[in-house]
Formats: C-alpha cells, sequence, structure tokens
C-alpha cells in the first residue's frame, strides 16, 4: 500500500466519524483555475537527447502556457477543520525549440498537450473568512499529444499514476472559494521522454502555483 493510498483511508475514517457529530457541515460545488510552471522553476535549462556517446538534438523549452482546470469539490467542515476533496480535468502545453546538433538547419519548434485527471484531498484550517490549507493530489494521465513524435527515434514512456503536495491560502466570500496554492511535485518535468530506448528529463522538477474559484450549489 502506497502513502496516498493510507492517506485516502486516513480521510475515509475522519469523514465517517465527522458525519456522526451534529457539528459537521456538508457542501458540494464547482470550481475552475489556473496554474502556471513557467515562474515557478524558473530556467528549466536544456535537455541533451543523445544515442550512447553521440549528441543527437538540444531541447530548450520555449514557453510552458498556462494550465487550466474545472471540476468538482465537495466540503466537509468540523468546526474550524474542513476536509475537501476534488475531482478535475487539468489541461497543460508546453513549447520546444528543438535544435539538431548533426545537421546544420534551423531550429524546430513543436508543440506538446497533456490532459490529466487530479484528484487533490485538501485539510485546512478556517479562521473567519480566511483559511491555510494543505495535502496532497494524485495525477492519472489521460490524453497527450506530442508533435515530439516527428523526430526520428523519440517515443513516450506510458504515464502513470503520480502524487505531488499542496499548501495555501484561501478566501471564502458568500459562495464563493477562492485558494492560491503552491504544489510541490514529486517528479521531474518532462519524464515521459524516451530517445532510442533512453529516458530523460529536465532538471526541474514540476512544480506549479495554482488560482481557483469555487461555487457552493
Amino acid at each position: 500500500m502506497n502513502r496516498y493510498s493510507k492517506i485516502v483511508i486516513y480521510i475515509a475514517l475522519f469523514v465517517i466519524m465527522s458525519l456522526q457529530t451534529g457539528f459537521s457541515q456538508l457542501e458540494a460545488g464547482i470550481k475552475a483555475g489556473a496554474s502556471t510552471m513557467q515562474y515557478i522553476n524558473g530556467d528549466f535549462q536544456s535537455l541533451i537527447l543523445q544515442n550512447e556517446s553521440q549528441e543527437d538534438y538540444r531541447i530548450s523549452i520555449e514557453d510552458v502556457n498556462f494550465g487550466y482546470h474545472v471540476g468538482l469539490y465537495s466540503r466537509l467542515t468540523v468546526w474550524k477543520i474542513f476536509l475537501q476533496p476534488e475531482v478535475v480535468i487539468n489541461s497543460n502545453s508546453v513549447n520546444y525549440k528543438i535544435e539538431d546538433l548533426q545537421v546544420s538547419s534551423a531550429d524546430q519548434f513543436f508543440k506538446e498537450q497533456y490532459t490529466s485527471l487530479n484528484v487533490p484531498l485538501v485539510m485546512g484550517l478556517k479562521f473567519g473568512w480566511f483559511n491555510i490549507q494543505g495535502g496532497v493530489s494524485g495525477h492519472i494521465p489521460l490524453i497527450q499529444v506530442s508533435e515530439l513524435k516527428n523526430l526520428d527515434g523519440y517515443s513516450v514512456t506510458p504515464e502513470s499514476f503520480t502524487y505531488s503536495y499542496l499548501g495555501g491560502i484561501g478566501i471564502d466570500i458568500w459562495r464563493f472559494r477562492f485558494d492560491l496554492r503552491y504544489e510541490l511535485s514529486t517528479n521531474f518535468f518532462g519524464e515521459h521522454i524516451n530517445y532510442k530506448g533512453n529516458k530523460f528529463h529536465f532538471p526541474s522538477k514540476a512544480d506549479r502555483l495554482m488560482v481557483g474559484i469555487g461555487y457552493e450549489f
């Protein structure tokens, strides 16, 4: 049993026990938001694709475009503590610059877009309309479309379930739920890249800053 599964079990027990008390409040709603990795990780540097000792391509990141997410949330509040599970669809895209190190030619530009199902489990502490929050988020890959497949020898290593840690602050105004979160990734950016049987990734982690707004039904 991995760490994420244990957290799910502990939270499920918390929900069951809380629902048996008379001091709990349950709500549900929709949420949406945006995220960025570009300004959190700084310089992603470049990645050299090589076959044994021969360097074939240099990949540089031109832009990590803003990501967007939309989905559902629920919140169980007991006294000043709340538990908030979410299910959101997240979409991101990246623009790469490719330099052929074997042939003198103009740089090429490729785009990669991927969609995932994210399942954050957030616990928070309320101070009136303000709250602090933290938790974990599971990531399940759904769709990935990459123009990098046009490179000879390039392939994609299928991504599996991953998780990350998150923390942030929130503001509750009437039925609206605003949050600002920092997500600390456990994997490196570009870990799906496979070139001639070898795996590569950028030296930076895939951390991101997220802003979201929810509305209670």
